[in-house]
């Protein structure tokens, strides 16, 4: 529906989300890490945009900063509550960068505290 979904390089060492976003919000690419943290395999992705698993609370932010990355051709960062497989969210901490010469932006995405809570 959204291209072809591949299996990105996996970076079982650091717990960090990885996948490419393609202009019309489909994922082309996600790392084992999805699965580790939100219980959804690469197959799991390929039929879906990248914000129908965003909170609904969060969605307007998030494609604001999408946006913002795609016509700025900057990185930008955002936060939000990303759907887990059985039902609840993870509050992720992402950076969206635009690929040179590409219409894709690299996604990073990092578990983040909730809202109110500082890290030590």
């Amino acid at each position: 529906m959204y291209g072809y979904l591949v299996n990105a390089p996996d970076h079982a060492t650091t717990p960090v989300l990885r996948a490419s976003l393609a202009v019309n919000g489909g994922l082309t690419s996600a790392d084992a890490a999805w699965e580790r943290l939100l219980g959804w395999a690469v197959h799991d992705l390929s039929n879906a945009l990248f914000v129908e698993r965003v909170h609904p609370d969060d969605q307007d932010t998030v494609i604001g900063a999408i946006h913002s990355a795609y016509t700025s051709g900057t990185t930008v960062s955002f936060s939000c509550r990303y759907a887990h497989k059985d039902g609840g969210y993870l509050r992720v901490a992402w950076t969206a960068s635009p690929r040179t010469g590409q219409v894709e932006l690299d996604l990073l995405g990092r578990p983040a505290p909730p809202d109110g809570v500082n890290p030590a």
